[in-house]
């Protein structure tokens, strides 16, 4: 039979007059379970979590559910439940007696951080800086200038043309997270002009400089040779370099 079946008695061929068993003319009902099966989901990924999505098949009774072990054992999870770990889940079905089973992978992301410092007080004739996460480990660097070590670290050259912005991600695609900042850097001026006056109408012999910058970022060392002590220097000073930043400091040496 294939489905649940009524029979009536018609006629009993028994021992000891059949005191025992059912009269003609009553019904004797076999129940039959359609056995269920269950479709696979395939591996459940998530970022952070994962919702559990309904159970799907072929006659399914409505408390089909997950399992954290085999044949209905260990822990319960209802489809639209979410969990936050990672394992292997067992989708269950009992359909009076006939069962079926299905086990899945549940790999979930954990939260990731991609902090990190940007260096500062760089100047473009530094050496290379060794950059690291303050944040989740592992992870890996990119930009002009970088160099991704493979160790979770990398070196950043503020030499190199176009450097500045590096970005920093820590785990894999959909659940990858980055932080980008842009490292500033000085820049050696190509050449610096001095203007050098007094307010002393008596005093001759003042100089006009212009001074390569070779030695430092930002400074520039101005050397006069006739100042009297008392007198008043104005300076007004002129970067060519469209990226220079911050403030100069003029040395004055008398």
């Amino acid at each position: 039979i294939t489905d649940t079946t009524i029979f009536y008695i018609s006629s009993l061929t028994c021992p000891n007059g059949c005191s025992d068993f059912i009269g003609l003319g009553n019904q004797v009902v076999f129940v039959y379970n359609q056995a269920p099966v269950i479709d696979d989901p395939g591996d459940l990924e998530g970022c952070g979590s994962v919702v559990l999505p309904p159970i799907t098949g072929m006659n399914i009774p409505g408390d089909a559910a997950y399992y954290t072990q085999p044949n209905g054992g260990g822990t319960a999870y209802l489809p639209g439940q979410t969990v936050n770990f990672s394992g292997t889940l067992y989708l269950f079905a009992d359909n009076g007696g006939c069962v079926d089973e299905v086990s899945v992978m549940v790999n979930v992301d954990s939260g990731f951080d991609p902090a990190w410092t940007a260096p500062a007080g760089l100047c473009s004739n530094d050496g290379p800086i060794l950059l690291s996460p303050d944040g989740t480990p592992g992870g890996s660097w990119s930009g002009t200038g970088v160099t991704d070590n493979g160790d979770g670290t990398a070196l950043f050259d503020p030499a190199a043309p176009g450097a500045g912005s590096v970005t920093y991600t820590v785990g894999a695609p959909p659940c990858d997270t980055s932080l980008m900042q842009v490292i500033l850097i000085g820049m050696l001026s190509d050449t610096t002009l001095v203007d050098l006056f007094t307010c002393d109408p008596a005093q001759v012999g003042m100089d006009t400089t212009s001074l390569q910058n070779q030695t430092g970022c930002d400074s520039v060392v101005v050397t006069t040779t006739s100042l009297l002590p008392g007198d008043t220097i104005f300076l007004a000073a002129t970067s060519c370099d469209p990226l220079q930043v911050g403030t100069d400091t003029l040395f004055l040496q008398n």
